[in-house]
């Protein structure tokens, strides 16, 4: 597990306890996604998820050192021919660590967890123009499959 200055990455189930800094780093991610097309829909989608509803659903937090450096929300969304695929709902990492190794740790933890329960696929958002999500997905062998266009209703113009 890479890290910074000599301290590891560690992942462990996110608990009550770690809700004032998870709502931190998230508040800190929305506004470095501020800047991408489609961001406030995320955001919102994001902000509306109930971690504790029913359901196959993985919760955790990475930290370096005793600082909470990442969040991963995943679930399993059954399959129309079975299988399955593990969507996940939150991948943050906190801006000022990126690089170095927790959004690679909570993907793999995401993957071992979704393997376990049988799922066949895994899936993440992307942002229009975030380049670096997206190449961090398709590093960690995700690909885009589909792009959703948007505008209001009335005349086209």
């Amino acid at each position: 597990m890479a890290g910074i200055d000599g301290l590891s990455v560690r992942v462990r189930p996110a608990t009550g306890a770690d809700l004032d800094e998870l709502s931190d780093l998230r508040s800190r991610a929305a506004a470095d996604l501020a800047v991408h097309r489609g961001s406030s829909e995320l955001l919102a989608t994001v902000a509306a998820i109930d971690h504790h509803r029913s359901g196959e659903v993985l919760h955790l937090v990475a930290e370096i050192g005793s600082v909470v450096a990442g969040e991963v929300v995943a679930v399993a969304a059954p399959g129309r021919a079975g299988g399955g695929t593990c969507r996940l709902e939150v991948l943050v990492t906190d801006p000022e660590l990126r690089g170095v190794g927790v959004g690679h740790q909570l993907l793999v933890e995401a993957r071992t967890w979704a393997t376990a329960l049988g799922l066949e696929s895994i899936e993440a958002p992307a942002l229009p123009g975030d380049r670096a999500t997206k190449n961090f997905l398709e590093a960690h062998g995700l690909v885009a499959h589909l792009i959703v266009a948007r505008g209001p209703l009335g005349p086209p113009p």
